[in-house]
């Protein structure tokens, strides 16, 4: 087993495995422009994301799996994928899932007569990340996390110099948002998502209004249906009577890659819109919490930047799910002013980015 080893240039035929979640999946890819002229590379992912992937000139095709259909569904793709005969697996996810792949196709070449595909994984740097957490500015710089960007990248291409590149989604996201019946604003704007999936990682939406509130720029607020900060964020917005689109639970990956290709920044926390804003050319202005750029999912473009608070506990680890605080629970994001963030985003680029 060989972990971030360069390809092999005899090899053909490869297939790579990045099921979620949505940021990862967008970081993953950094390798792809970094390949060698002309190659191509089949991607499995999950349902929900192959919108993202479809039509990447890399890519050559996107196996999607329904995570919904359990062990017996991964089974039928893997059938599919040994059925390729592909010389080489990049797991870029390294799931219980992907590594029981590697068993089974080791167990089919056993039973058909035929080498298994060679294994490529990625190193995901679990001491690094834990002794992070726990010594946290006390952590030794030159111990901290590899930034994710170099560490698929160098999985993918054998170089750490890519970075994520979906402007393959622009064209085809801004036909199917002109058939939306939404209209983005004529001025510069932003696109702002107070909702994340963690709790811990969200600034309140009011917060984010009183941000709002003292710039100039139009607002795009983005978000699923089931989003409640994006929604509430809407709602203050109408209240205030500022101009905004609401666009939170109207569109389709490709829609919002194409929106956020056209803004100003994206505003939000540290989620996988921040990612996909970067990936499609625009900067992410990214607001943290329970997490640090130096984890290794920092923003990478010159033009992004990080907002955070100046606390012990930073970071506690991925989502914030393990608070240091028993009364004064996830005070990073709560206390977070409007002020601080507005002077991030005048200061110097962030650490622990792809750069």
């Amino acid at each position: 087993m060989r972990k971030n080893q360069a390809p092999s240039p005899k090899i053909r035929r490869r297939v790579v495995l990045r099921l979620s979640s949505l940021g990862d999946v967008i970081l993953s890819t950094s390798g792809l422009q970094s390949l060698p002229a002309g190659e191509t590379v089949d991607w499995v992912t999950s349902r929900e994301f192959q919108d993202l992937l479809t039509g990447h000139p890399r890519i050559e095709r996107v196996w999607p799996f329904d995570r919904r259909g359990g062990i017996r569904g991964w089974l039928e793709l893997l059938q599919g994928l040994w059925a390729e005969s592909y010389t080489e697996v990049v797991d870029l996810h390294g799931s219980l899932r992907t590594r029981l792949a590697r068993w089974v196709f080791l167990a089919w070449s056993l039973r058909d007569g035929r080498p298994a595909p060679r294994w490529t994984r990625i190193n995901k740097g679990r001491l690094r990340r834990w002794g992070q957490y726990w010594f946290k500015r006390f952590f030794p710089k030159k111990w901290l996390p590899t930034p994710w960007v170099r560490v698929f990248s160098r999985a993918l291409a054998g170089t750490p110099e890519g970075h994520p590149d979906l402007s393959h989604l622009v064209a085809e996201g801004a036909a199917q948002f002109r058939g939306s019946g939404l209209t983005l604003p004529s001025s510069p704007y932003l696109c702002v998502m107070p909702a994340t999936r963690w709790p811990a990682k969200e600034w309140p939406p009011e917060r984010f209004a009183a941000w709002l509130s003292g710039r100039a720029e139009a607002v795009v607020v983005l978000g699923t249906a089931s989003d409640a900060g994006s929604l509430r964020l809407a709602e203050l917005l109408a209240q205030e009577g500022r101009p905004h689109l609401n666009a939170v639970g109207r569109l389709k990956l490709p829609q919002t890659a194409a929106v956020l290709a056209g803004a100003r920044a994206f505003v939000g926390g540290d989620t996988g819109l921040a990612h996909l804003a970067e990936a499609v050319g625009a900067p992410a202005w990214v607001l943290y919490g329970p997490t640090v750029p130096a984890m290794g999912f920092g923003p990478w473009r010159g033009e992004s930047r990080a907002a955070g608070m100046d606390l012990w506990c930073r970071p506690c680890g991925k989502d914030g799910r393990f608070c240091y605080r028993p009364l004064r629970r996830y005070l990073c994001m709560k206390e977070l002013t409007p002020e601080t963030v507005e002077g991030a985003i005048g200061a110097t680029p962030p650490p622990g980015g792809g750069a």
